[in-house]
């Protein structure tokens, strides 16, 4: 509508005045349609986030085929390294002669790939219903690779590009207060240029894992050619940690190293497991309307219910960084358990006006720091609209109350306005920050008991930035409940814990009293 109504307002101002018959709207208010249809188009092109489901199952996938395959890893590899160092190993016999005649290593028949694979090798392979031979066994390494990067930039939130040219050695890691943080260490060419400059990413075990996978599939191949990147002086930026199969001879036009530098594989083409990608559900299409309500999700042919998702891998970047800014939009548990240390990790290093935030990020605006950055109030206005404006909950406290009269006053529209509300969480003019029993608005510093978890203070006093979900209290309760009858009776930490769930109680008690009275009206 606004792409019609801006073009037909600049037609109609050339026609002018004097031939339509009536005035036309200014020049600014033409522009002000043209700027809201710009970013409708630009917001058709963004790269939609994985719905939390898709998002926990991608991640799982991955980490369950890193996995298996580290069960197998050794076997695997060793197979892979006789066989790339001999051209006749494990080939079909006639082709083995071919292998033997070009490389004058005489004629005699070697073993064929089923006689030297082991039986987890094998089993390996029929499982995934590989053909035993060693272009299958170059294939599910590869694909391993792919797993490897993949689950990198889900941890660190780095560009395809950015990953697939990783360096052999790009783990770097410190140790502070007894914990140890990781960091990749990489290039970014969106600077200088189209020059690559040396930067680095926060990331999590997960993401060392697999990076740790795969430097030894590396190893077998730099091995191959008498190369030890770990132990070699000088510049190592020739041998990239995703390096290519094709210098092992078994798949694809084989490559063979120049001046000692080799080229990274081309992993951007193979397709994931089943078991990562999840079928779309009307749930799914559900939360992408939450977090875009302008888009037309469901008119588009690649969000359908029952199709499977169509994964692209900035996906992964743009979910990081709008789910993991601990405001709540990541609601499966599993989802969080997966996020929690890397999410307080970013948030240590990416805050902003951080020393280690202008460090890692530099002048790269379009490092995943800044997007880091910028989601967080993103990220907060939608858990504010997803757990206050538009949750079937009961809510109490002193900012529900206050969301409450709003919406049912003159202002109403504005406050439910998604555009105008996002717009405040930029501006500062509002915060919000998930609690263990709902929200809190605060914009500013807290003047409340920092060691009082449970936030009772909050509710003793009807704290004005307050907002309490009554199922969350519930469960609170329960827990606190259990708590207390565990504690000795004659301790001071009994009589603590029993005066903040006599607090918790009353104000269930007060809430739910309120609720039948309005009822009753």
């Amino acid at each position: 509508m606004s792409e019609t109504l801006g073009s037909l307002l600049a037609l109609l101002v050339r026609i002018g005045k004097a031939q339509l018959g009536f005035s036309i709207v200014s020049d600014k208010c033409i522009q002000e349609v043209k700027q809201h249809n710009k970013a409708y188009r630009a917001s058709l092109k963004q790269h939609p986030p994985l719905p939390t489901r898709v998002y926990s199952q991608l991640l799982t996938g991955l980490v369950r085929e890193l996995t298996s395959w580290l069960c197998v890893a050794d076997e695997m590899l060793d197979l892979f390294r006789r066989c790339g160092a001999d051209p006749r190993l494990g080939r079909l016999t006639e082709r083995s002669r071919k292998a033997n005649k070009g490389s004058g290593r005489g004629n005699g028949d070697t073993a064929e790939f089923i006689a030297i694979a082991s039986p987890a090798c094998i089993s390996y392979l029929k499982a995934r219903n590989k053909a035993l031979n060693v272009k299958s066994l170059s294939n599910v390494i590869g694909d391993i690779q792919n797993i490897a990067k993949l689950t990198v930039q889900a941890f660190t939130g780095m560009r395809d590009d950015e990953a697939a040219s990783l360096p052999y050695l790009c783990v770097e890691t410190s140790v502070s207060s007894g914990r140890t943080h990781y960091f990749v260490i990489g290039r970014t060419t969106k600077l200088n240029k189209g020059l690559a400059k040396r930067t680095r990413w926060v990331t999590n075990e997960d993401a060392v894992r697999a990076i740790r996978a795969a430097q030894n599939i590396a190893d077998s191949v730099y091995s191959v050619f008498n190369v030890h990147p770990a132990v070699l002086p000088g510049d190592k930026a020739g041998y990239p940690l995703f390096v290519s199969l094709r210098y092992m001879r078994m798949s694809g036009v084989p490559l063979a190293p120049e001046a000692d530098r080799f080229l990274a594989g081309q992993l951007q083409h193979r397709e994931l497991p089943e078991s990562c990608l999840a079928v779309i559900s009307d749930d799914d299409l559900r939360e992408l309307e939450h977090i875009d309500p302008h888009r037309a999700w469901r008119s588009e042919e690649e969000f359908q219910v029952g199709r499977p998702w169509l994964f692209t891998t900035h996906q992964l970047r743009r979910s990081l960084a709008l789910y993991a800014q601990r405001s709540g939009l990541v609601s499966l548990p599993s989802l969080r358990r997966q996020l929690q240390h890397l999410t307080e990790e970013m948030s240590r290093y990416y805050a902003r006006g951080s020393a280690f935030a202008n460090d890692f990020i530099g002048t790269d605006k379009d490092h995943f720091g800044r997007e880091w950055q910028m989601a967080q109030p993103e990220s907060a206005a939608l858990s504010y609209v997803l757990n206050v404006l538009l949750t079937d909950d009961v809510l109490f406290g002193g900012h529900a109350s206050w969301v409450e009269r709003r919406l049912k006053g003159p202002e109403g529209a504005i406050l439910v306005d998604r555009a105008v509300t996002l717009k405040r969480f930029k501006k500062g003019e509002i915060a919000y920050r998930e609690t263990i029993m709902g929200g809190c608005t605060n914009v500013g510093e807290c003047d409340k008991v920092a060691v009082r978890w449970l936030h009772v203070d909050c509710i003793r006093d009807n704290c004005k930035n307050l907002v309490c979900s009554v199922p969350k209290l519930e469960r609170v309760i329960s827990a606190q409940s259990r708590l207390v009858q565990s504690l000795d009776n004659t301790t001071i930490e009994f009589r603590t814990e029993q005066e903040d769930l006599n607090v918790l109680i009353g104000a269930l008690a007060e809430v739910t009293d309120r609720t039948t009275k309005g009822k009753d009206e």
